[in-house]
């Protein structure tokens, strides 16, 4: 386990990884929502705090893994600024988009999920040593 986490901490990611995660948010971010039934109730698929949470956590990680210099702290807050920053564009495309619909909530979803990161970085850093 100890060297899996090692390794998760010196992985060096080709951009490609993290722009084409990022397209992804972008393209489902402004697609119509994709509704699913299950008995009375209807819900989208591509929404909710879940999947906000999730999405920008990994957004973040992907570009922490792309900028990994020498200085971790100052790399873990880029990546996690750019990340939620790059979530508030998201809900502002959507505020312009007649099917889609702009929620603050979602903005500070993005950011927590973007921010968690830190911790993230902190416990795998702490359990492969």
């Amino acid at each position: 386990m100890k060297n899996i986490l090692s390794k998760i901490l010196k992985l060096k990611l080709n951009i490609i990884f993290p722009l084409a995660f990022s397209a992804w948010i972008l393209i489902f971010s402004i697609v119509r929502p994709i509704q699913q039934q299950i008995g009375e109730y209807t819900f989208d698929i591509n929404s909710g705090t879940v999947a906000h949470f999730t999405a920008y956590f990994l957004l973040s990680s992907l570009w922490f893994l792309y900028h990994k210099r020498d200085n971790i702290k100052k790399v873990l807050a880029i990546s996690a600024v750019t990340a939620g920053l790059f979530g508030m564009f998201i809900e502002f495309v959507q505020y312009i988009i007649p099917y889609r619909h702009f929620e603050p909530y979602d903005m500070i979803i993005n950011f927590t999920g973007a921010l968690m990161v830190f911790p993230a970085y902190y416990i795998i850093k702490k359990l492969s040593e």
